[in-house]
């Protein structure tokens, strides 16, 4: 999550586990039919949630749609409901949550990658202001002029994050660099 830069689609790892999760969800789902009936289709939301976390908000979206058909057709298949007596027990319902489920997910994702973003950004400038006040302290600070031009390059250094600098002074008596 505290990526600098995100990636916008999601890598294979992402997708193997949504499929994998979906996978165990709908073989499993003959057996835990029996055992808890229809109720069993709130399981979905476990594939749906993963979707929208790794997808995004329209992925969440979609993946608890396909859900939708894919366990009502399987409700259908294997408790031999017909779709009047599913729509009549809380298939609306239970579909709207689904879809909420998605879409929260995605978005709330997305909601902790931004703020992952500004807080990382936050913190970047927090780093160069107290650079640049530690330098303008050394800088006015009374000491020889030898230890000024260290601390002055020392803390340029820092500042941009170099890893090594020079200081060039130029001798216009001599015409030569010092």
């Amino acid at each position: 999550m505290n990526r600098l830069y995100p990636t916008s689609r999601p890598n294979i790892n992402q997708w193997g586990v949504i499929f994998g999760l979906s996978l165990v969800f709908f073989l499993a789902f003959p057996y835990v039919i029996r055992a808890f009936g229809p109720s069993a289709t709130a399981l979905s939301v476990l594939p749906v949630a993963l979707a929208g976390w790794y997808l995004g908000t329209w992925g969440g979206v979609i993946a608890s749609l396909i859900a939708l058909g894919i366990s009502t057709q399987m409700l259908i298949s294997f408790l031999n409901l017909n779709w009047e007596y599913i729509a009549a027990n809380g298939f609306w319902p239970s579909a709207i949550i689904l879809v909420l489920t998605g879409l929260i997910t995605g978005r709330l994702h997305n909601v902790l990658d931004d703020r992952a973003s500004v807080e990382t950004d936050l913190r970047l400038r927090e780093r160069y202001l107290t650079l640049i006040n530690i330098s303008t302290q050394d800088i006015l600070a009374p000491v020889d002029l030898e230890k000024k031009y260290y601390a002055l390059i020392s803390h340029l250094v820092n500042l941009l994050v170099a890893d090594y600098g020079h200081l060039i002074i130029w001798d216009s008596i001599e015409e030569q660099a010092i």
